[in-house]
């Protein structure tokens, strides 16, 4: 009887981690997934200036834009929550994008501006609905996305 019992919990316990492996696992795919469908969504783009409401392809609340040598610690109080997907930039040309949807990592997008097609030049936090635009313009094989105040004082 003891024996039986042990088994049983040895087997409730093996399948709870089982569970806990396979939650986690589905959520790192779903991050992965919307940053490339972001990726995807941003070369598609073939207007001069766009919102962000416009072009994003998954639920999303906020997204912070980190700048290059921000760290992991100043990210996570920005946010208000530590998560795995948040890295610190490491090199002058990387874009950081974090998207959240009800205090939760939905998507990031960590690489070189190169690498990605595109580049970002934002504020560090954008609302959803807030109808902040961005001038997009094209320079060979990159898209370049940049807040329209910033690029309009630019062009002044």
């Amino acid at each position: 009887m003891k024996k039986r019992i042990i088994t049983t919990v040895i087997f409730l316990a093996a399948m709870v981690l089982v569970s806990c492996i396979m939650v986690q696992v589905n959520h790192s795919g779903r991050v992965s997934s919307n940053g490339r469908r972001l990726g995807e969504a941003l070369k598609q783009v073939n207007k001069t200036e766009i919102t962000w409401d416009e072009v994003v392809p998954f639920e999303w609340d906020t997204m912070y834009c980190f700048t290059p040598y921000t760290s992991k610690e100043a990210m996570v109080q920005t946010v208000g929550f530590d998560s795995r997907f948040l890295q610190a930039g490491e090199y002058d040309d990387m874009v950081n994008l974090v998207f959240v949807k009800d205090q939760e990592v939905v998507a990031a997008v960590y690489g070189h501006g190169a690498d990605l097609g595109y580049r970002l030049s934002a504020g560090e936090k954008i609302k959803k609905g807030d109808g902040t635009k961005f001038a997009v313009e094209k320079k060979g094989q990159e898209i370049y996305f940049s807040e329209k105040e910033v690029a309009d004082r630019l062009k002044r």
